[in-house]
């Protein structure tokens, strides 16, 4: 996740008590929606941005502001825009538009969970009206969450999951190990 606070202002003036009560805010931010989304506190990486950019530009440069350190910032601007723009001004007056804070943490697990349908479960849940190339005609309708790693079918077919549906049309299905849906045309 980023969170990030509006700063417009001379990175010159850029006060270092005022940005870091700024990132502590933004860190307890993040901090809750860690806990909302149920991610240990202790595994998150935290890295601070400020945007900035040249005076009198539309789009800035996200640098990184380890240590609150706004004269550290600066030299990296300049050299990131020399390297983007083949140019740089170290006389101008730069200014920052936003401070940001990334927090991001590995996965619970490096596996999705793979549905657990059972052995002898059908995925077949009645059939649905679909029209296709003009023709109207029932087909099947399948549940995504009774669809086991190997099952294998041939459209057309209607897909219900629990956050979308899927019309296949005269396309083969496999179910892959992972639980992710191959589909051939």
């Amino acid at each position: 996740h980023d969170f990030a606070s509006s700063v417009m202002k001379p990175l010159a003036g850029l006060d270092a008590d005022e940005s870091a009560r700024r990132l502590t805010a933004l860190r307890q931010e993040a901090l809750a929606q860690a806990a909302a989304d149920r991610v240990d506190p202790a595994t998150i990486a935290f890295r601070a941005t400020l945007a900035l950019r040249y005076v009198g530009q539309g789009h800035p440069i996200a640098v990184p502001f380890e240590g609150g350190d706004a004269r550290m910032a600066a030299e990296s601007f300049h050299a990131l825009h020399h390297e983007g723009f083949g140019y740089g001004r170290p006389d101008h007056p730069v200014e920052v538009t936003t401070l940001r804070l990334s927090a991001s943490a590995p996965p619970a697990t490096a596996t999705l969970p793979v549905p657990d349908a059972g052995p002898d479960a059908d995925p077949t849940s009645g059939e649905t009206l679909l029209r296709l190339d003009g023709v109207e005609r029932l087909v099947p309708l399948l549940a995504r969450d009774r669809m086991r790693p190997g099952t294998r079918f041939r459209g057309p077919a209607v897909i219900e999951q629990e956050d979308t549906t899927i019309v296949l049309g005269p396309q083969t299905v496999e179910v892959h190990a992972s639980g992710t849906l191959i589909v051939r045309i």
